[in-house]
């Protein structure tokens, strides 16, 4: 089992949904989410943040390419793909796997699944979970990490 970290931001927060990572299957593989972070790294204010973790499928949105990080150094490259800082949200929403979390700015939060708790990509080309984010007032950066496997 090879494992990785895959870090996103978003730019700009607004009061709609925005993906700042996603981890997306092929015909041939399967990204097991582990663990994951999210939080804001803007100047501290009294805001709220709302995150969901999230299934997606259709068309990629538009988006950055992001390459998966391998955490051992013999692991080769991630079959999985990874895409940052979504400006336009991917097709389709699915099944909310997690949340919505409502965490105040100034807060970092942190998920570790309980074993056999983990969130999987269906192995379909085009299927992706996505961490995203949502703020009625604050517009600044936010950012998360995500640990898996393949």
């Amino acid at each position: 089992m090879r494992r990785y970290n895959l870090t996103g931001t978003i730019a700009v927060m607004a009061s709609s949904y925005k993906s700042a990572l996603s981890i997306a299957a092929t015909a041939t593989s399967v990204a097991t989410i582990y663990d994951f972070s999210v939080g804001t790294s803007g100047t501290p204010a009294d805001n709220s943040t709302q995150w969901e973790a999230i299934r997606m499928s259709g068309t990629v949105g538009t988006s950055t390419a992001s390459t998966p990080n391998p955490l051992e150094a013999n692991d080769g490259a991630a079959t999985c793909i990874g895409a940052t800082n979504y400006t336009a949200e991917q097709g389709t929403p699915g099944t909310i796997l997690f949340g919505p979390l409502d965490l105040n700015m100034r807060a970092t939060y942190r998920w570790v699944a309980a074993p056999g708790g983990e969130l999987y990509t269906p192995p379909t080309a085009a299927n992706t979970i996505n961490l995203r984010s949502q703020s009625a007032a604050y517009t600044g950066i936010s950012d998360c990490h995500a640990h898996f496997w393949e």
